[in-house]
């Protein structure tokens, strides 16, 4: 096996070789502005428009990569696009891997992987028919090296748009944007791999939530709020939040200000209210701060990392999302941040407007030099804005940042967005989540896969999960809103209903049907349609609610 060093000349054009094989460039040149973890994951978008052999991927070893470690990759095919399906391994099938090489280490290296089948497809070709295809490369013995910005390739045959990695493969976070460096060398033709895939498509109804975040995750300049404000407005018929473009920032140290002391990092401050209660919209519903038998008052918590804590204690350090959603209910710029290092921490009573101010100013991270400044503020009519200063940009990673607000006390998750993207927008005054519906497997012949459904809005009820010759996952075949059915905000994505299963949600017989996979090879590659529909006479007039669309693709 061949190895060639950074400095080798690389192709910038798509190449015919000797052989009849295509050469498609991958983010060029060959030099690494990033590198990921040891055996991590990059996720790309593939648009194959003839049948196309992958033969050989030239890629970047990273110079974290010791000396004499033997490389190589493993490929996985998933759904049609890899965004949203990470963290699903019953989605990622492996189809290949390269030839083991044995590395020099210490710098960063370009290897030639040669590519075989593997797993279900072992001894076979790594062979796409055409379709959209997300696909995963998971690095073995090594780290990728890789690029920070989107590359898009392609020819008249295929088109590859970069998208992520993730530190270990097939979890979450994911940094994006990611472009893996190298060539991929194929030949046009062969035979398909004729796996079993399954796809979750569009959306279910109801989706409501009282919280709402974004995770900074990206190591490269990320957080985008610096000197901007976002005003949540508190809205009375909902008993929920108006997010909108705040005009305020971080206001200076009043008189009657009270300087907070941090202990270390991570610590956090109970502050005294003077018996004036923060009011806000928690988890029951409108609440007050709640009453300190110690300090004999009325509280509320301020964290070092960036965090007003409403209605109880709540640990700093790194954020998760799993701990902002369960904890107390909080709002802020949750990010590991360290007062004993520099800068000040304050709270005051503005007597003018009736307001709670919590300020964290020039507060240094614990990730790097960058400092934040930034302020929580409460006001009387129940509306709260979060004002930035001159933040941190430098976040993500091993120091990521998560801002937002949550009820807390087990709020349902609403997923990361894009905050200053989506202002204007609301959070609802319930929590639910939309109908689901999950493949448990994907659809090997001869098999039997679990179709479970979830978000249920009866206590006793019932649906049924629907199964059809005609997906209706968008494009031509569009989803059909239901709003003539009096579903609005509801669709249908299947065209027709070929299978039908009963489910409930009494334990004895539950939310989960069996659907038994034929097993004649005349059905490789017939696609299926699942979706499922519940029963809820108060959901709205047409008393139903939908699911997501399942694809199902019958194989191997």
């Amino acid at each position: 096996m061949k190895l060639r060093h950074l400095w080798t000349a690389a192709l910038v054009t798509t190449a015919l070789t000797a052989q009849g094989q295509v050469v498609l460039p991958l983010g060029q040149p060959l030099t690494s502005a990033n590198q990921g973890n040891p055996n991590g994951a990059v996720y790309f978008n593939m648009t194959v428009n003839s049948v196309v052999t992958w033969d050989e991927l030239e890629y970047v070893s990273s110079d974290a990569t010791p000396s004499g470690a033997v490389s190589s990759f493993e490929i996985y095919f998933g759904p049609s696009q890899w965004q949203g399906s990470v963290s699903n391994n019953s989605q990622w099938i492996l189809v290949g891997q390269s030839a083991p090489v044995t590395l020099t280490g210490g710098a960063d290296e370009t290897v030639v992987g040669v590519i075989s089948g593997a797993g279900a497809n072992s001894g076979g070709t790594v062979t796409f028919g055409p379709g959209n295809y997300g696909i995963a490369l998971v690095a073995v013995g090594h780290s990728w090296g890789y690029q920070n910005g989107v590359f898009n390739f392609s020819d008249s045959n295929l088109s590859i748009t970069t998208g992520g990695a993730s530190n270990a493969p097939f979890s979450l976070p994911t940094f994006q944007p990611r472009s893996i460096n190298g060539n991929l060398t194929y030949t046009v033709g062969g035979t398909p791999i004729a796996l079993a895939s399954q796809q979750i498509y569009g959306e279910g109804c109801y989706a409501n939530y009282r919280s709402f975040y974004e995770v900074f995750a990206n190591t490269a300049t990320s957080q985008d709020l610096s000197n901007t404000s976002l005003l949540l407005s508190f809205n009375g018929l909902t008993s929920s939040y108006d997010v909108t473009a705040g005009a305020t920032a971080p206001q200076p140290q009043g008189a009657t200000a009270q300087t907070l002391t941090f202990l270390g990092v991570d610590d956090s401050v109970q502050v005294a209210l003077g018996g004036l209660p923060i009011t806000y919209v928690g988890s029951t519903g409108v609440q007050t701060s709640p009453f300190d038998p110690v300090l004999n008052d009325l509280v509320a918590e301020m964290s070092a990392d960036g965090f007003v804590s409403l209605d109880g204690t709540n640990a700093g350090g790194n954020p998760s999302v799993a701990a902002f959603l369960n904890g107390g209910a909080r709002v802020g710029n949750w990010h590991d941040m360290d007062p004993t290092a520099g800068g000040s921490t304050w709270y005051e009573f503005d007597g003018n407007t009736g307001a709670h101010v919590f300020t964290w100013d020039a507060v240094p991270s614990r990730a790097n030099a960058g400092t934040n400044t930034m302020q929580i503020v409460f006001f009387p009519s129940l509306d709260i804005e979060i004002r930035f200063g001159a933040m941190n940009l430098t976040v993500g990673g091993g120091w990521p940042t998560l801002v937002g607000y949550t009820s807390g006390n087990g709020a349902l998750d609403p997923g990361t967005i894009d905050v200053s993207g989506a202002v204007p927008f609301s959070t609802q005054g319930t929590d639910s989540d939309p109908l689901r519906l999950e493949a448990s497997a994907t659809p090997v012949l001869g098999s039997t896969i679990n179709l479970t459904t979830s978000g249920e809005t009866t206590q006793f009820g019932i649906g049924l999960t629907i199964l059809s010759t005609l997906p209706l996952p968008g494009g031509v075949f569009a989803p059909l809103d239901l709003v003539i059915l009096g579903a609005p905000g509801c669709f249908s994505h299947i065209g027709t209903i070929d299978v039908s299963f009963p489910i409930d949600n009494i334990p004895v017989n539950g939310m989960s049907s069996g659907f038994p996979v034929p097993s004649n090879g005349a059905f490789i590659g017939a696609q299926l349609g699942a979706q499922s529909v519940w029963i809820d006479p108060l959901a709205n007039p047409g008393g139903l609610i939908t699911s997501n669309g399942v694809l199902l693709k019958l194989g191997i």
